[in-house]
């Protein structure tokens, strides 16, 4: 059977860009600082746009919902999926950055659990009432407090 989770295509490109971030990390001495960032970001925003297109991909296959963008955006169990996936990302960046006693990773991570929090009240705030709303707003609120406990910001380096 098919699991869309499982695809080749979204494979070799995740393989793709794991290589890419190595390739980045591994050779960041050769690199301007400028065109580091430039590289650490576009890949970056490249795998958060695979991991929401495979998500979308899933919502298709598993919910039976039309894979176009207008009928994603309508669906409010991707919308509510959508903000969980991000928010859990935001984790790992957040984390990540703890770990690496890295305030700038951490503050990206910030930016995406923002952005989380203003597609909760602009978008599926419309929606007000379903069951899916009611989730995504507690999964997102109890991921921000395991952030808080567990990754708070980094200190400065000196």
């Amino acid at each position: 059977t098919y699991i869309p989770l499982l695809n080749p295509l979204d494979f070799i490109q995740l393989i793709g860009l794991l290589i890419l971030f190595y390739w980045v990390y591994h050779y960041r001495d050769r690199f301007l600082p400028e065109s580091k960032v430039v590289l650490f970001t576009i890949s970056s925003v490249m795998l958060l746009i695979l991991s929401s297109v495979i998500f979308a991909r899933s919502v298709h296959f598993y919910r039976e919902v039309a894979y176009t963008i207008p009928t994603l955006l309508e669906d409010i169990f991707f919308q509510a999926g959508l903000s969980i996936l991000w928010s859990l990302i935001a984790i790992v960046i957040m984390f990540s950055a703890k770990y690496l006693i890295n305030r700038n990773l951490w503050m990206v991570g910030m930016g995406l659990l923002g952005l989380v929090v203003l597609k909760l009240f602009v978008v599926e705030l419309g929606s007000s009432g379903t069951v899916e709303r009611i989730i995504s707003f507690i999964a997102v609120g109890g991921l921000m407090l395991l952030i808080g406990y567990f990754a708070p910001l980094p200190p400065k380096r000196e």
